[in-house]
C-alpha cells in the first residue's frame, strides 16, 4: 500500500509542479522573446503589437506564477516535510529543459530531442524513491 500511495503522490506532485513551472517558464520565455522581436521591428509594427501585447500584464502573471510556486512548496513543507519539497523541486526542475525544447522547436519535434534531455526522465523517476523515503522514513 505504501508504494501505491507514493506513486499516486508522485503523480499529483508531477501534475501540479509541471503546470506551475510551465506557467512561469512559458511566461518568462514569452516576455523576453516578444520584447526582443519588438525591438527589431519598425514603429508601425510596435504600435500594432502594443495594442495586443501588454508587458505589464505578462510580468504580473509571471509574478503570480512565482508566488504560487513558493506557496506550493511552503504548503508541502508545512503539511509533510522537507523530503516532499525536495521531490517536488526535482520534478519541477526536470521539466524545465523539456519545456524549453518544446517552446523552441515545437511539440512535434519531441522525438528529435537530443539524448541529454533524457536525463530529465532519470531525475523524474529518481523523485519517486525520494518521495517514498520522505513519506515513510523521515
Amino acid at each position: 500500500m505504501e508504494l501505491v500511495i507514493t506513486f499516486l503522490g508522485w503523480l499529483a506532485l508531477m501534475v501540479v509542479g509541471t503546470n506551475l513551472i510551465g506557467m512561469l517558464v512559458r511566461g518568462l520565455v514569452l516576455v523576453s522573446d516578444v520584447e526582443s522581436q519588438l525591438s527589431k521591428e519598425d514603429s508601425v509594427f510596435k504600435k500594432i503589437a502594443g495594442e495586443v501585447y501588454d508587458p505589464k500584464a505578462e510580468r504580473k502573471i509571471n509574478f503570480i506564477a512565482l508566488v504560487l510556486i513558493i506557496i506550493y512548496l511552503i504548503a508541502l513543507f508545512y503539511f509533510w516535510n522537507i523530503g516532499v519539497v525536495v521531490a517536488a523541486v526535482m520534478l519541477m526542475s526536470a521539466r524545465v529543459p523539456d519545456l524549453l525544447w518544446e517552446i523552441k522547436h515545437g511539440r512535434q519535434s519531441i522525438r528529435r530531442m537530443p539524448a541529454r534531455y533524457m536525463l530529465t526522465l532519470l531525475i523524474m523517476f529518481t523523485a519517486l524513491p525520494v518521495l517514498w523515503y520522505a513519506l515513510y522514513q523521515l
